[in-house]
Order: structure tokens, then sequence, then C-alpha cells
């Protein structure tokens, strides 16, 4: 008998969703079966890329489709509590882009929901597993280094013209504290770091 497969829901075609995607596209017992995105277009491009049944402009449509195990929200920050909160309403698990929401008060909507809901949630955090971090954890943990009293975090973004390509539309909400958080030095890449 053939393993089923979960069938993903990606929420934001944007650029992280050329990363998001390929675990998926990997994973033997996962399949991505529709992408939403306010561009319609954009989501028709990423539903053919990566294979997907379906393309929806609006969440509510995909939220509907009875095909959608779990969604993975990679929307600007600001849109994730509401979004999380219909998804799991919807019987829908969550993946959840970091920072999961933009307050401790959303945050704590969001996983009553979750509760409520019986689904799985998660928030998708790479950096946990990134070898660096893991050896300095291990040190840690043995007390090869003692015991830390603080910790120093020096980042580097680099040049917008040599570095991963983003579209102006995307770099203006990541500018705007109502939108992104609080700045991406918090909010975006300095979250990986923290």
């Amino acid at each position: 008998m053939a393993e089923e497969r979960i069938r993903i829901g990606i929420v934001g075609g944007g650029r992280i969703s050329d990363l998001q995607c390929l675990g998926y596209l990997e994973h033997p017992g996962a399949e991505i079966a529709a992408v939403c995105d306010v561009d319609l277009v954009l989501a028709q491009r990423r539903a053919h890329e990566w294979g997907a049944r379906s393309a929806y402009a609006s969440l509510d449509e995909l939220l509907a489709d009875p095909d959608i195990d779990a969604v993975d929200i990679l929307t600007p920050h600001h849109l994730h509590a509401s979004q999380a909160i219909a998804a799991l309403e919807a019987g829908k698990h969550v993946s959840l882009q970091k920072p999961p929401v933009l307050s401790l008060a959303e945050w704590d909507a969001v996983t009553a929901a979750a509760r409520r809901s019986g689904r799985t949630l998660r928030v998708f955090e790479n950096f946990m597993y990134y070898p660096p971090h893991q050896k300095a954890k291990e040190l840690i943990a043995q007390g090869a280094i003692g015991e830390p009293i603080s910790v120093r975090v020096k980042t580097a973004a680099g040049h917008p013209s040599a570095g991963w390509t983003v579209a102006p539309s995307s770099q203006a909400w990541r500018m705007d504290p109502s939108r992104c958080g609080g700045g991406p030095t918090t909010f975006d890449h300095g979250y990986h770091c923290f």
C-alpha cells in the first residue's frame, strides 16, 4: 500500500517560496497541491513550476479546498496571525514562516486557535539546524566554553546588487514597521540570529 502524502497549500509565492518549496518537492511524503498569492498570475506560474493542481488568488478559496491538508504561510509578517487563525479554523495544519506574529497578543490568539482546532502549528526556523549553531549548542552543553554570560551577534546582509534579488514591493513592507514588526534587523534576518 502506498504511503499517504500530505497535500500542502503554499500561501505566498514570493522570493522565500523558492527555498521553502524544495523540502516539499524532495520529500516522498509531501506534495504541493495548491499555491495561493494575491497575484493570480504568480500563483499560476508557481503552481505550474511545482506541479500543483490548483492556483488561487484568495486565501478563503484555498482554505475551502478539501484536498489541502496543511498550509505553509510565506506572506508578509503583518498577515501571519489572521492567516494562521483562518487556516487552523478551516481544519488545516499550519507551518508559519518566522517571525510568527507581531505581538504576544497575536501569538496568544494563534496558539489558542491551534489548541481549539487540534491541528499542528509549527514556526519554521531553519537556522536552528545551521551547523555552526548546532556546534555552539553542543559545546555549551558539554561545558567546553564555560557558562555563557552574554551573546554577541554580528551579521551582514550584503549588497542587493550582488545577492538574492528581492522585489521592491517586498522590500517596501520589510521597511514599514507596521507591516514587518519593527524593522529587518529584528524581524527579518535578525530573527534568525536571535
